[in-house]
């Protein structure tokens, strides 16, 4: 088992989506009449605690990589740390499974929006 970096499991992922979903829940309830200007404040606040998560994974990965790199190229060849640092190169890139889980993530955001949509819409209340 491996420990990865805080904020890019599915808790950080779905906590980015969500940040990005405040401002078009709050504007609509700024058009319907339901909002309040001092709920913007916790909007901006939570964008920006997401910009920096982003700025600091992607400061990382920059580093990461860099360095990777600068190992793989600077060893010899046909040496240990040169494969491994082609198979570490490779394995930073994982685009397809960060959209994917992304795409997953952003089903669960939907799902759950539409079940609350349609507990109100029937009047029903859940019951523990």
């Amino acid at each position: 088992m491996t420990a990865g970096i805080p904020g890019t499991g599915i808790g950080g992922l779905y906590y980015l989506l969500l940040v990005l979903w405040m401002p078009f829940h709050e504007s609509w309830l700024m058009l319907t009449g339901r909002g309040r200007p001092g709920r913007w404040k916790v909007v901006f606040t939570q964008g920006g605690i997401a910009a920096g998560i982003l700025a600091a994974l992607w400061g990382e990965a920059f580093v990461l990589k860099t360095l990777i790199y600068w190992v793989t190229f600077s060893a010899p060849a046909s040496t240990y740390w040169r494969t491994l640092g082609l198979t570490a190169g490779m394995m930073l890139v994982p685009a397809v499974a960060t959209w994917l889980a992304i795409a997953i993530l952003g089903l669960v955001v939907v799902s759950a929006n539409l079940l609350r949509f349609w507990i109100r819409w029937t009047g029903r209340t859940i019951q523990n």
